[in-house]
């Protein structure tokens, strides 16, 4: 067994014994919720109910597991998928790992961010509709750069803010080998078997 997988064994045998108490029924999520704001350029903005895994001053990890099927790039991911997200104070980015109710890796989900504020209770966001978006097969992309274009075009973002966000979301295509490498883990097949049937988005 590499030094990897002993890490992920050690990470998820403190997670069931931090996160799930044993009654009748087995074991069952006491997981904290937490909430996710997000703000839209359109000045639209979106509250969800999360599960919160890991929160310190400056980097915090929630999850959710989707009620509905919906695609990224060409990934479909089905209902009952789980989301892992990774939130920084002081980067340009939030960083979701996608993963099948199988618990299998579809990929990460890279959102430029704006004015990134972690709360004892939530998670607060500006996003600058552009992502990034890596399958497990390595293949990437830039997303939603349209939508960016038409921010710029309606005075919701200037032309200089915009490059800016399409200079870094092409950094990121570089470095997010090194940075998923850094993520805390947590074992989605332990996730995924603890929040069912429960779903917070």
């Amino acid at each position: 067994m590499g030094t990897t997988t002993v890490g992920l064994a050690v990470c998820c045998a403190i997670w069931r014994k931090r996160w799930c108490r044993t009654g009748g029924s087995g074991a069952q999520p006491v997981l904290p919720t937490i909430t996710e704001i997000k703000h839209n350029l359109d000045g639209t903005t979106e509250h969800f109910d999360c599960y919160l895994l890991h929160r310190d001053p400056a980097y915090a990890v929630i999850c959710y597991v989707s009620e509905r099927s919906y695609t990224v790039a060409q990934a479909t991911l089905p209902a009952g998928s789980l989301t892992i997200g990774h939130y920084w104070r002081g980067r340009a980015y939030v960083l979701w790992e996608m993963y099948t109710p199988r618990a299998e890796l579809l990929g990460y989900y890279v959102h430029l961010c704006g004015d990134l504020n972690l709360g004892d209770r939530f998670v607060e966001w500006h996003d600058m509709s552009v992502d990034v978006w890596v399958g497990s097969d390595g293949h990437s992309e830039i997303l939603d750069e349209d939508e960016l274009e038409r921010s710029v075009r309606t005075g919701q973002i200037g032309s200089a803010e915009a490059a800016k966000i399409r200079r870094l979301a092409r950094q990121l295509q570089d470095e997010l080998p090194t940075v998923t490498r850094q993520l805390r883990c947590f074992s989605p097949l332990e996730l995924l078997t603890a929040l069912s049937p429960r779903t917070c988005r």
